[in-house]
């Protein structure tokens, strides 16, 4: 296994990846521009619903270590998605939400654990695995499902490497 050298490069992968999934950014209602290419709805960071100016759905990527192994020889990345739509956009069934029963975020769930779980090309790490998901309310009528991935890669700042 290669060692961890550019953890922000799963990101980006990920990133990348949901960019361009066509059903993902329809579900979003996002298009990308030349001035936003990552468009209106895509975030590599956290999303404060506070600030939102109308009711959308948004997916945030986000990258965290937790936990380092005891000997410091590994890193253990958590890869976190997180949907978070307003209620009204919710179940707004305008979009064409596949199958029509669920709700968006639970379709955005299946969708992306389906692209993500047990995918190991996205750089030099083991299996991303789903070990979360969970779901709830924020703040402002905005409910959220967290799904959460685990990998795990070679430190790079390990002084022994032997």
């Amino acid at each position: 296994m290669a060692i961890c050298m550019n953890l922000s490069g799963l990101k980006r992968a990920v990133v990348d990846e949901i960019r361009n999934d066509p059903t993902v950014t329809k579900e979003l209602g996002d298009t990308a521009t030349s001035t936003d290419p990552y468009g209106q709805f895509l975030f590599d960071h956290q999303k404060n619903p506070s600030a939102w100016d109308k009711p959308a759905t948004y997916l945030t990527v986000q990258l965290h270590i937790p936990r380092v192994s005891e000997d410091r020889k590994w890193l253990v990345p958590t890869l976190e998605l997180q949907i978070i739509s307003h209620e009204q956009h919710l179940t707004d069934s305008s979009s064409g939400s596949e199958p029509v029963f669920q709700n968006r975020n639970d379709y955005l769930a299946d969708l992306l654990t389906q692209k993500f779980h047990g995918r190991n090309d996205l750089g030099s790490f083991s299996p991303l695995l789903l070990i979360s998901d969970t779901e709830g309310v924020l703040e402002n009528n905005c409910l959220y499902r967290k799904l959460q991935f685990e990998t795990s890669c070679l430190n790079s700042f390990c002084e022994d490497r032997g």
